[in-house]
Parts: structure tokens; C-alpha cells; sequence
């Protein structure tokens, strides 16, 4: 009997093992998974993702996908409705019910005589920024804004962004005002030479400006010399290496390009699921 239920024993066991042996020879199914390239959506073609594209368009250069503008492509639009494609379609002064609104008047002449005159923003054309940075000071959030110009080098034919001016809170002045008894914040850096930030810093939100605002160092070095005795930028300076003020990032960044000897436009960023989205005009100004 032992001889016999050791038989059966043996016999379930093998048949179990040859069940599992069998089992692994079946390979497991695969699983493919199908990448299939989606329509990029037309708010992201006609969206401007930076001043250099914005600038671009303007000059009637290139299309929305960055190719070159040809006849075909003009006879579709021109460069009339191009430009006022550039121009914030939510102001409530370009709505079609204000055209005897002046703003509404001032802009379709101005882009009456772009197109008239073929005008371009030039290469250096003068180019200005408002930036408002967000911060901690002192564990408060606070906000201040940096004045910064595009400054071109003739001689090396290159360009930088600089500071031109610091516009700190009321709090923050009235609390530091007895550093105002210095002359010159070259004292605080006597190695002081104008550097500046990268001429593309603006394609990334200045990030290098907060990045030089959060190392603790002197930022003489991007400011423009003609402010160095501005009592705002030796405050700022003090509080920055005292380890007061922790910069978050920008908040907002205004831009204005000087496009004819009498006009300026201003550049804000909106961020919509929309075609006339991006880096928008917001103000047309005449000099």
C-alpha cells in the first residue's frame, strides 16, 4: 500500500512540475502600446512664446510655424491683419464698437503706415523692461520692481540687459534710510565693471536676474552705471547680502520697443487657450 501512494505521489508531483515547466515555455503576451502624433491646436501655432518671435511677425518675416513668409502665404494675410493680430483683442479700446475711440483710431494709423512705409523693429532698437519680482523679506512677502535696457556694444556687436533702476517698498526704504549716507555702492564692490545679463535673458523670464538676486553676491555688475548712486540700488544691495530678502521669481514682465522715432508699443504676456494668446501688444503710445 506505502509502495502504491508513494507511486501516486510521485506521479502528481512530476505532473504538477511538467504543468509548470510548460507553463514558462508560453511566452507572456505583449503588450504594444501605439503612439499616435495628435494635431498640435491652433492656439499653440498663433500663440507668440517670445520677443525675438514677436519681433519676427512684426517685421512680416516669418509665418506662425517659424517658416519664411512668401507670396503665397502674403496674399493670405496681410501684413495689416497680421499686426493687428499682434495686439490684445480683449482691450476694450479695440472692440468694434468704440471705432470712434481714439486709441481705436491712433492704432489703425499706425498700422496704415507700417504697412505704407514697410517698417521694421531694428536690430537694436531701443528695448526696455519692467520686471515685478516676488519675495520674502524678512519672512514677508513683498514685491519691487527692476527697471532693465537692452544696451548694445558697437564695438564688440553684441548686447546686454541692465539695470537702469530699482523701485523698492515704502517699508523697506524708511527701514534702511540711514544707508543713505554713503555716496557711492562702488564702495561696498571696488572691483565694480559694468557685465550685465545675457542679451536673451528675456526668452526666460530673467531667471538670471533672480538667480544673481538669491546668490548673496554683489549685483553692481548689472546695473548700468549711471544709477549707482541711486539710494534704491545701495538698499537693495545691503538687505541682499545680509541674507534679508529671498527672491520667489517674476510676477510679471511689461516690455516696450521703441518701433518708429514717434511710436512705442508695450508687450504683456497672456497665458490662454487661445490664438490671440502669448506676448501681446497692450499699449500704443506716441512719442
Amino acid at each position: 500500500m506505502k509502495k502504491v501512494f508513494a507511486f501516486i505521489f510521485w506521479g502528481i508531483a512530476f505532473h504538477s512540475l511538467a504543468q509548470d515547466s510548460d507553463a514558462k515555455t508560453i511566452p507572456d503576451s505583449i503588450s504594444t502600446v501605439v503612439f499616435t502624433k495628435q494635431p498640435v491646436e491652433s492656439f499653440m501655432l498663433w500663440q507668440i512664446k517670445s520677443i525675438h518671435e514677436f519681433i519676427h511677425r512684426f517685421n512680416y518675416e516669418t509665418f506662425i510655424d517659424g517658416t519664411k513668409m512668401n507670396d503665397s502665404l502674403q496674399m493670405v494675410y496681410p501684413r495689416s491683419q497680421y499686426i493687428l493680430k499682434l495686439f490684445n483683442e480683449d482691450d476694450e479700446r479695440l472692440k468694434i464698437t468704440e471705432k470712434t475711440q481714439p486709441y481705436f483710431i491712433k492704432v489703425n494709423q499706425f498700422i496704415a503706415m507700417i504697412c505704407e512705409e514697410d517698417i521694421k523693429i531694428e536690430k537694436q532698437a531701443k528695448l526696455s523692461a519692467m520686471v515685478k519680482v516676488e519675495a520674502y523679506y524678512q519672512e514677508n512677502e513683498v514685491t519691487f520692481d527692476v527697471y532693465l535696457q537692452k544696451q548694445y556694444q558697437k564695438k564688440e556687436a553684441s548686447a546686454r540687459w541692465q539695470i537702469t533702476n530699482i523701485s523698492l517698498p515704502k517699508e523697506i526704504i524708511e527701514e534702511h534710510q540711514h544707508l543713505i549716507e554713503r555716496k557711492d555702492i562702488t564702495t561696498i564692490d571696488s572691483t565694480y565693471r559694468e557685465e550685465g545679463l545675457n542679451p536673451n535673458a528675456q526668452d526666460i523670464a530673467f531667471s538670471p536676474l533672480i538667480n544673481a538676486f538669491n546668490q548673496e553676491k554683489s549685483i553692481v555688475s548689472l546695473c548700468n552705471q549711471t544709477i549707482l548712486k541711486h539710494q534704491e540700488i545701495y538698499i537693495l544691495e545691503k538687505i541682499l547680502r545680509l541674507s534679508l530678502l529671498k527672491v520667489k521669481g517674476t510676477k510679471d514682465i511689461i516690455f516696450k520697443i521703441n518701433v518708429h522715432k514717434n511710436y512705442q508699443i508695450e508687450i504683456r504676456e497672456f497665458m490662454r487657450e487661445k490664438e490671440n494668446s502669448g506676448w501681446l501688444i497692450t499699449d500704443l503710445k506716441q512719442n
